[in-house]
This record gives structure tokens, C-alpha cells and sequence, in this order.
């Protein structure tokens, strides 16, 4: 892939996000501020375990 190649996947994905931003993308919530309820565990899908 040649630089201007590159550099042209990042225009167009830059103007991607930027079209996103503009149109509005709802309402953004911090992760680590949440309504009290219990935080889910990340789980081993293969084993359906809960990893610690």
C-alpha cells in the first residue's frame, strides 16, 4: 500500500467520525458512572466461566 493510498483511508475514515460527530451520536455516558445495578463480568465464552 503506497503512503497516498494510506493517507487516503485515513481521510475518508477521519471524515467518517466527523460526519458521526455532526449528525449527533446520542447521548455518551461515562462507563465507570452507572445506575447502581452490578457491573457484568467478563466470561469465557468457550468454557462459560467467569474469568478472575
Amino acid at each position: 500500500m503506497s503512503s497516498s493510498q494510506r493517507a487516503s483511508i485515513y481521510e475518508r475514515i477521519t471524515a467518517d467520525i466527523l460526519a458521526a460527530i455532526e449528525r449527533g451520536a446520542g447521548t455518551w455516558r461515562m462507563p465507570w458512572h452507572h445506575d447502581g445495578s452490578p457491573a457484568a463480568r467478563p466470561i469465557n465464552v468457550a468454557h462459560r466461566k467467569w474469568r478472575c
